[in-house]
C-alpha cells in the first residue's frame, strides 16, 4: 500500500479496553473523527461483546486499512480477519499493557498514534505470528498455570462487590495448590520437555513479551520457556523476577529453547491455554507453529514526514 494515495481507515475500538474506558465512548469517537477526518470511512466504538461483529464489518468494507483499538483479544480477532481478507491492520494502544502496539508505535499514546496515521507517519511492514491448531497468537500462547491464573484475573475484574471479590480470593486459594502440578509436555525437533508446571511459547523474544522494548528482536523463531517447580510461592517469585531481572533465564527452574513448530500435550483430551491472554480450550495435542511474515501491519515511520 502506498500511503501517498490517502488510504481510508475503518476503526474499531473496544469501549471496555484501558484507553477507551478512560476516555469514554463519546470522547474516543470524537477524537477518532477529529483526527482522521476525511480519511475515516468507518468508526465503531463498541462494547466488548460487539467487537467481533464490528471487526467483520470493517474488514468487509472498502477501507484499505483496519485500525484496532483495544486489548490483546481485540488485536487477535483483528489479526485473524486480516489474514482471511489480506488487508493491512494497525494495532493502536487501547489496552492495559499494550505490548504489541508498543512495538509498532514506541513511546506513543493513543492520541499520538492517531495523529501519526493522519499525518502519514507510518509504513507497511510484515511481522511473524504464531498459530496453535487453527488459532492465531501475536505475542504468546501459555499452558499450565497461566490459564487458571487468567480465569481468576477475569473474574476479579468483573467483581462488582466486596462479597464477590472475597469469593474470588477463596476460589484462587483453592486453586493455587494445584497450579504446580505438571500438566504440559512439549515435543519439537531436538527438544522434549516433560512435567512442566507452566509453558509459554513466545513469538520471537520472550523479553519483548515482558515489555522490554530494548531487547534484541529474535525473528523467525518461537522461544519456549518451561518452568518446573512444586511451590506456588517460588512460581510467583519467578514471575516477578522475569519482569524485573533481564537475567531471569539463569534461574535453574527455567528451561528455554527455540523452535519453529512443535506439539504440546496434556493429560486429558482437552488442553487449556491462554492465547495472548485469552483463555481457550483446544483438543490435545496442540500443534504450534511459526508463521513467518504472517501479517501485514502499519508501524510508525517518522521519516515519512521528512
Amino acid at each position: 500500500m502506498d500511503n501517498q494515495l490517502k488510504p481510508r481507515f475503518a476503526v474499531v475500538a473496544n469501549a471496555h479496553s484501558g484507553a477507551a474506558a478512560v476516555l469514554g465512548q463519546a470522547a474516543l469517537t470524537e477524537l477518532i473523527h477529529n483526527t482522521l477526518g476525511s480519511e475515516l470511512l468507518m468508526c465503531d466504538v463498541v462494547e466488548s461483546e460487539f467487537v467481533n461483529a464490528a471487526l467483520e464489518t470493517a474488514f468487509a468494507s472498502a477501507a484499505e486499512v483496519v485500525v484496532a483499538i483495544g486489548g490483546d483479544g481485540t488485536c487477535r480477532s483483528a489479526a485473524t480477519l486480516a489474514r482471511l481478507t489480506n488487508k493491512e491492520v494497525a494495532f493502536l494502544p487501547g489496552g492495559t499493557m499494550n505490548l504489541l502496539p508498543g512495538r509498532h508505535w514506541p513511546n506513543m499514546d493513543l492520541t499520538e498514534t492517531l495523529q501519526a496515521l493522519a499525518a502519514g507517519a507510518y509504513e507497511a511492514s510484515t511481522i511473524d505470528i504464531g498459530q496453535v491448531n487453527d488459532e492465531l497468537f501475536l505475542i504468546a500462547v501459555a499452558f499450565g498455570a497461566a490459564p487458571a491464573l487468567s480465569r481468576f484475573r477475569e473474574s476479579h475484574r468483573s467483581a462488582e462487590t466486596l462479597v464477590e471479590t472475597m469469593k474470588n480470593l477463596v476460589e484462587v486459594a483453592k486453586v493455587i495448590p494445584h497450579l504446580m502440578r505438571p500438566s504440559a509436555r512439549l515435543e519439537a525437533k531436538g527438544v522434549t520437555r516433560n512435567r512442566l508446571a507452566a509453558l509459554a511459547i513466545v513469538v520471537g523474544n520472550a523479553d519483548l513479551a515482558l515489555g522490554r522494548l530494548d531487547a534484541d528482536n529474535v525473528t523467525q523463531t518461537l522461544e519456549c520457556v518451561g518452568v518446573e517447580m512444586a511451590s506456588p510461592f517460588s512460581f510467583f517469585a519467578l514471575m516477578l523476577r522475569a519482569f524485573l531481572d533481564p537475567n531471569w533465564r539463569a534461574d535453574n527452574k527455567v528451561t528455554t529453547s527455540h523452535i519453529t513448530q512443535g506439539k504440546v500435550y496434556s493429560k486429558s483430551r482437552a488442553i487449556a491455554m491462554t492465547l495472548d491472554g485469552e483463555v481457550v480450550r483446544l483438543v490435545s495435542p496442540a500443534h504450534v507453529k511459526l508463521l513467518v511474515n504472517g501479517l501485514r501491519v502499519l508501524v510508525h515511520a517518522p521519516k515519512k514526514l521528512d
